[in-house]
């Protein structure tokens, strides 16, 4: 856990900063802090320690939590769109009048939470997410919450590649910059016709632009899956030419 980071992040905060938008903020330890109407988009909070932490008002649109610690933590009015809450620890947040909309809880725990008190258009939750007991599963089928179990093979398959290729990618854009990261995932790109399909939109994110209708083959999603993870390490080697210790920051 990174305390000297949460030192200076506090001092920052007594001074008045509210403005963390795009940090590295993976580890770090601000329990109890208050964070309130800070923006913190895009901000990579992996592993961190938010326990008891008032983000109520926070912008952490298209922020990383993956396996954070939230519990207790206040969220409520939180811009939360597209954020990765996947495997954080939730138990007793409060959500209360939080924006969802594409938030992903796979493998979350939210046990105590009054998420039914927060607003989504869709949110994305596996088998593993473990909802408080008092939660009506019944909500989510009206606001179109996507259970990705229950997807076609083939949107698993695409949902899985766009996943590991967009965390290479946000980490490339985060050290390398948007020109030198959209260029490196290029060039890398195995020549293969169907990863033709992957594209990057204007908000920078990687994303598949053809047809979901079509079925894929076991043989087919065996040699996607091994071009998509020799276009991850190619991606990799590529970046680590201009910044050597690029594979570590995925550590």
């Amino acid at each position: 856990m990174s305390i000297s980071l949460g030192f200076e992040i506090r001092k920052k905060i007594s001074q008045g900063q509210k403005n963390f938008k795009k940090m590295d903020l993976k580890m770090v330890y601000l329990e109890r802090v208050d964070l309130s109407n800070a923006d913190l988009e895009e901000s990579d909070l992996s592993y961190a320690n938010l326990k008891s932490t008032n983000l109520s008002y926070c912008n952490l649109r298209k922020a990383c939590l993956y396996r954070t610690n939230l519990t207790d933590a206040n969220l409520s009015g939180a811009i939360l769109k597209e954020a990765n809450f996947q495997y954080a620890c939730l138990i007793g947040a409060s959500f209360k009048n939080a924006k969802l909309d594409e938030a992903d809880f796979r493998g979350a725990r939210l046990s105590g939470t009054n998420l039914h008190e927060a607003s989504w258009n869709k949110i994305y939750y596996d088998d593993s997410t473990e909802f408080a007991s008092d939660f009506d599963l019944n909500l989510l089928e009206p606001k179109q919450a996507s259970n990705l179990e229950s997807l076609s093979e083939k949107k698993i398959v695409i949902e899985k590649l766009l996943y590991k290729l967009n965390v290479i990618h946000r980490q490339a854009r985060h050290y390398l910059g948007t020109v030198l990261a959209a260029k490196y995932c290029y060039s890398s790109k195995p020549d293969f016709d169907w990863l033709t399909n992957f594209e990057i939109d204007v908000d920078g994110e990687i994303v598949f632009i053809g047809e979901l209708d079509e079925s894929l083959s076991s043989i087919e999603t065996k040699l996607i899956e091994k071009l998509t993870d020799k276009w991850i390490e190619d991606f990799t080697k590529n970046c680590s030419q201009i910044m050597p210790n690029f594979s570590k920051t995925f550590e």
